[in-house]
This record gives C-alpha cells, structure tokens and sequence, in this order.
C-alpha cells in the first residue's frame, strides 16, 4: 500500500470500529428495553433510578397511548398496572430503537444511559474510555466530511487502532456483566415477590 492508501485504510477501520460500537449497544439496549417491558412486577419494587427513568419515559409518552393503557388495564384477566406501564414505555417502535443511539456514542453516553437506569456501572468505571471519544470524533469528521480519510488516518497509528479494538472488547464485556447483574438483580425481586404471594 502507498502511504495515502494506508491513510485511507485506517480512517476506514476506525468508521468499522464505531460502526460496531454503536450495532452492539443498540442491541444491548433494545434487548434491555424488550426485557423491561415483559418484566411483570411492581415498579415500587425497583431502584430509585429506574422509577424514575419510568417516570420521565411516562411523561413522554404521546397522547395516543392512553387508549394503548385503558386497553391493556380493561382486559381480561386484567394486567397489573406496573405491566401495563412498563409494556408502554419499553415498547421497542422503531422510533424508539432509533433514539436509543443517535450517532454519538462515546464512553460518557453508554455509562449514562447505564445510570439512568440504576444500573451499577463500578466495573465499566475502572475503564479508560478515552478512545471512544477519539473514534465518535473522528467517525463525526468522517460521516459529515469535516476531515478527509487521508487527513484523519494520518494521524492514526495502527497501535492505536489495535489498542482500541482492545479496549471495546472490554467494554462489550463489561457492559454485558453490568446488564446481567442488574436482570439477575431485577429476577431476584421478582421471585421474592412470588414467593410472598403464595
């Protein structure tokens, strides 16, 4: 490869790496909300973060999902009201799946969306992130035509690049752990409750 081409080369792998950055977290996120709307337990029973997470998603809800929630509490048998709301606000449209990353995705937005929810995100601290702040700049300098794939690739080296292939494998790991911890977390509350109604 001439030194332009190798520029080019690695301005390409960093827009695959947050390419695949931003495919695994939406499928981390999506899947959480899928998982959230069929949990079947009472809100009072969560973290106070998440209950508050429910309640800001509830003030955003349109208008025509009223009758969305009259519908589900007037069947028969009736769902738990808990159900009802959390089967709203996690309903995965592809309005929603849309939002749930928007093209900027660095260390900072993935722990806050963690956060927001109460999930406890010790283990992703201990990370250094800083990385995916240099792969979102540069994919934004890339997708919108700031830079050129020759002028950012430049000052790419391919240590970097492997170094970065290290660390998001770190984070997919972590998050991952993180996720499990806290729908183990969520399974444990749901069983304590089914065990108190029998």
């Amino acid at each position: 490869l001439s030194r332009a081409h190798e520029h080019i080369l690695k301005s390409n792998i960093i827009l695959m790496q947050y390419n695949v950055i931003e495919a695994v977290f939406l499928e981390l996120f999506s899947n959480l909300y899928i998982y959230l709307s069929r949990y079947n337990s009472s809100i009072e029973d969560m973290d106070n973060a998440l209950i508050y997470q429910i309640f800001c998603m509830i003030r955003r809800l349109p208008n025509n999902i009223h009758e969305k929630f009259k519908g589900k509490i007037d069947q028969n048998p009736p769902i738990k009201f808990s159900a009802a709301i959390l089967s709203l606000c996690f309903e995965l449209t592809d309005e929603t799946k849309k939002n749930l990353v928007n093209g900027n995705l660095d260390g900072k937005k993935i722990k806050k969306f963690f956060e927001d929810f109460g999930i406890d995100i010790a283990r992703l601290d201990s990370l250094d992130l800083r990385n995916l702040q240099l792969i979102k700049n540069n994919r934004q300098f890339l997708a919108h035509g700031g830079l050129s794939f020759s002028a950012v690739g430049q000052d790419i080296s391919w240590d970097t690049l492997n170094e970065n292939n290290e660390i998001i494998q770190r984070l997919f790991d972590g998050s991952k752990d993180v996720l499990t911890d806290f729908i183990n977390g969520l399974e444990g509350l749901l069983n304590v409750e089914e065990n108190s109604d029998q």
